[in-house]
């Protein structure tokens, strides 16, 4: 990050602490775009680095490389969201919740199907 946005940022800090949120709020937008600019600048100026490691034939190193700028990924943890917004862990709980979602949304689906065949059928006696 350049000096710039930890300035804004630094900025920032102090005008929530003065409870200027308005302010606040502002900059946070400035922030964002300043970072963004700067994760561009820092890609642009490493994009020879990454160039001369293929040359060599490093493919290793630019995997290495790839996943420093990536990052990890994110992993399925194998929880489900109950209704009311509890993660489920064990699996009798999450196969208990399918089946509920699934009957709610096939019984969704049948309830608007009848009500469009009423509805045709209602506008074919007309």
């Amino acid at each position: 990050m350049s000096q710039d946005t930890l300035r804004v940022m630094e900025n920032r800090r102090k005008m929530k602490m003065e409870g200027n949120s308005v302010e606040a709020r502002k900059l946070n937008g400035e922030i964002q775009i300043r970072i963004w600019k700067d994760k561009e600048n820092y890609l642009r100026e490493n994009v020879g680095k990454r160039k001369n490691t293929i040359k060599k034939g490093r493919m290793r190193e630019l995997h290495q490389q790839i996943r420093e700028i990536i990052g990890n990924p994110k992993i399925n943890t194998g929880t489900l969201k109950s209704r009311a917004g509890i993660d489920y862990i064990e699996m009798d709980k999450i196969i208990i919740r399918w089946k509920e979602y699934t009957q709610k949304t096939s019984t969704k689906r049948i309830q608007t199907l009848l009500w469009i065949s009423r509805k045709k059928h209602i506008h074919r006696n007309h």
